[in-house]
C-alpha cells in the first residue's frame, strides 16, 4: 500500500488535471476538508486559485492550503464532508429534500382544488417556488465563485419574509370556505405546526449542504427561506381554507418562525 498524497501533491495532481481516483489520494481526501473542497467540481477552485493574483494565489501553496483551511474551519466531520460534495450533487440532494413537502401535500391533496382558480394557485406555488430555487441558489454556490452581494441576499430574505404575508391578505380564492369548522384558533395552530413540521427536514438538509463562511449579512438565513417556502406550498397543496385570517395566523408565520429559529441556532453556536 502506497503512502497517502500530501496536500501539495493533491494540488499538482489537480493542477495537472489528473485523476485522484488513486486509493493514496482518497484516502487523504477522506481526512482533508481543505483538500476535498479544492477537488469539487473537477479541481474548478484549484485552478481559480491558481490563476488568481497574490496574495489569493498563495491560498494554494505551502502550511497545507492554511487560508482555505481557517475559511473551513468549522466544516468538519460529515458536515464537511457534505459540503465539500459536487456542486450538482449537493444541489441534487436540496432539490430531493424540497419536494419532501410537496409529496406530503399531494398525498393531502385539499379537496377543493377544483374550486381554486387555476391561474392563481400555478402562480402562488410559482411564486413560493421561485423564492426556494434562489435562496437554495445562493446558498449552495461553491466558495470559489463570487461572494454574493448584500443587496441580492438581504433582497431574497425580505421577499422571503414578505411575500408569503402579502399571498395571505389577498382576498379567498373562493367562497366555499371547505373545512372551515367554529374552532378558528385550533385550525390556524394546526397548520402551522403542520407546515413547520414538514418544513424543519428541508432546512436541516440545506443548511447542511452549504458552505456557511461567506461573511455576507442575513446568510445564514437562507437555508429558513427555503424550507418555508417548502413548507408553504406543501401547505398550500394540503390546507383547503382560503381565508385570509386563517392563513395570516396558520400559515404565513412559518415564514418568520424558521428565521428566527435559525437565528437563535447560530447565536448558539457563537
Amino acid at each position: 500500500m502506497g503512502a497517502d498524497m500530501d496536500c501539495a501533491q493533491i494540488k499538482k495532481t489537480l493542477l495537472d488535471g489528473n485523476s485522484l481516483a488513486l486509493p493514496e489520494a482518497q484516502r487523504h481526501l477522506e481526512e482533508c476538508v481543505a483538500c476535498r473542497t479544492l477537488a469539487e467540481d473537477g479541481g474548478e477552485l484549484a485552478h481559480f486559485l491558481a490563476a488568481a493574483e497574490p496574495p489569493l494565489a498563495l491560498a494554494l501553496s505551502g502550511d497545507s492550503f492554511k487560508k482555505l483551511e481557517d475559511q473551513l474551519a468549522r466544516e468538519k466531520g460529515l458536515s464537511g464532508r457534505l459540503m465539500s460534495l459536487p456542486t450538482a450533487l449537493r444541489e441534487l440532494l436540496a432539490c430531493t429534500a424540497l419536494f419532501i413537502p410537496v409529496a406530503i401535500g399531494v398525498a393531502k391533496l385539499r379537496p377543493d382544488l377544483a374550486l381554486y382558480p387555476s391561474v392563481r394557485f400555478q402562480a402562488e406555488i410559482a411564486l413560493l417556488a421561485g423564492l426556494a430555487a434562489a435562496a437554495g441558489w445562493v446558498w449552495l454556490r461553491p466558495l470559489h465563485r463570487p461572494r454574493p452581494q448584500i443587496w441580492v441576499v438581504l433582497s431574497i430574505l425580505g421577499l422571503g419574509l414578505f411575500v408569503p404575508w402579502l399571498l395571505a391578505a389577498l382576498p379567498p380564492a373562493h367562497a366555499n370556505q371547505v373545512g372551515v369548522t367554529n374552532n378558528f384558533v385550533y385550525q390556524a395552530a394546526a397548520c402551522f405546526l403542520f407546515g413547520t413540521a414538514i418544513a424543519l427536514p428541508v432546512m436541516v438538509a440545506v443548511w447542511s449542504l452549504g458552505h456557511r463562511s461567506q461573511g455576507v449579512l442575513g446568510f445564514g438565513m437562507l437555508p429558513a427561506i427555503v424550507a418555508a417556502m417548502a413548507g408553504l406550498i406543501g401547505l398550500e397543496l394540503h390546507c383547503p381554507i382560503t381565508s385570509p385570517g386563517h392563513l395570516l395566523l396558520g400559515h404565513a408565520p412559518i415564514a418568520l418562525a424558521l428565521p428566527v429559529l435559525i437565528q437563535l441556532g447560530l447565536g448558539r453556536r457563537r
